[in-house]
This record gives structure tokens, C-alpha cells and sequence, in this order.
């Protein structure tokens, strides 16, 4: 076995696998160095459970608002490409974070990442497609009707859920796979 270190994760490498394996449990959480060592049907295979895991998310706030089924995706599958690409980002975000940073602002800077791709995916569809794809009236501090404060509190709840327990947790089955 070879050790691979990156940054403070370290991480050990079997080589018959060469399946990347945490060389400390307790560390599972802070470790993004997993996705670096990923080929490219894994990142494949990730990007669209979290596309899926994204349309849920959309389609259950749709159809909940609306009292009906709402489907939560542009696209004619169940799949919502913005979401697994925010994943992306946070998770890369994450990895050169310290591991002393207090959640509180860990939690801020991934809604102020994510409100700032909700912005920008929003702007992009408006003048690119000329098509609004959702609008938020009346909340606090509300950016064009694309954002506002309290979905960037919600995005950095949803960051924070997806780097410690979501991405540890699937990473974990994939490994057992």
C-alpha cells in the first residue's frame, strides 16, 4: 500500500483496487481528496445522484407550494444538473477550508456560493432561453427575484448537510460497492 497525502487528509491507497480508502475514519468528513482520485465514471455516476437528488429537492418544494405535482427540472428527466454542479463546488470549496473554521461561517460561505450560482443560473436562463425559471417576491434582500437572504441561509444548511454527512455517507457506499 502507497500513501497519498493532500493537503491534511491522508489517505491509502490498495493496490490491487486502487480503490482510494481513508487511512483514519474520523477524518471521513474533511476528506474531499476522495473526488481528485475518482475516475471519470464515478464523477459521472456522483453528478447524476446529485442532478436526481437536486430534482427531488425542487420537485418536492414545487409540489408542495403548488398542492399538486410540480416537476423541478427544465429538463424532460429527473434530473437537475445545477444542483450536482453546486454540490461540485461546495465540495471543492470544503477541501481547502481549515478544519478548525466554525460551522457558522463555514455554513455562510457555502450560502453566499450557492445564492451567488442560483443568481447566475437565473440570469443565464433569462437572457439566454428568455425563460424565468423561478422567482422569489418578497424576502429580505432580494436579488432580482432569483435569491434573497433566507435561501442563502437555506443553500448554506443544504452545504453543510452535503459535506458532512451526504458526501461522507455516499462516498461510504461507493466504497463498499
Amino acid at each position: 500500500m502507497s500513501q497519498v497525502a493532500r493537503g491534511k487528509c491522508f489517505l491509502v491507497e490498495h493496490m490491487e483496487t486502487k480503490k482510494i480508502l481513508p487511512r483514519d475514519r474520523t477524518r471521513d468528513h474533511h476528506c474531499f481528496c476522495y473526488t481528485f482520485k475518482m475516475n471519470v465514471l464515478s464523477v459521472a455516476s456522483v453528478f447524476l445522484v446529485y442532478s436526481f437528488i437536486g430534482w427531488i429537492i425542487d420537485t418536492t418544494k414545487r409540489s408542495i407550494d403548488a398542492k399538486e405535482f410540480k416537476t423541478g427540472s427544465a429538463l424532460p428527466v429527473p434530473l437537475c444538473p445545477v444542483y450536482a454542479v453546486g454540490a461540485f463546488i461546495v465540495l471543492g470549496i470544503h477541501h481547502y477550508l481549515p478544519p478548525t473554521m466554525p460551522l457558522v461561517a463555514e455554513g455562510f460561505l457555502y450560502g453566499c456560493v450557492l445564492a451567488s450560482l442560483e443568481l447566475a443560473t437565473g440570469i443565464f436562463f433569462l437572457k439566454v432561453f428568455r425563460r424565468r425559471l423561478w422567482v422569489y417576491k418578497g424576502g429580505v434582500v432580494n436579488i432580482a427575484h432569483f435569491t434573497d437572504l433566507f435561501h442563502l441561509l437555506i443553500w448554506g444548511c443544504l452545504g453543510l448537510f452535503l459535506v458532512h454527512i451526504l458526501h461522507p455517507a455516499l462516498l461510504h457506499v461507493a466504497s463498499r460497492m
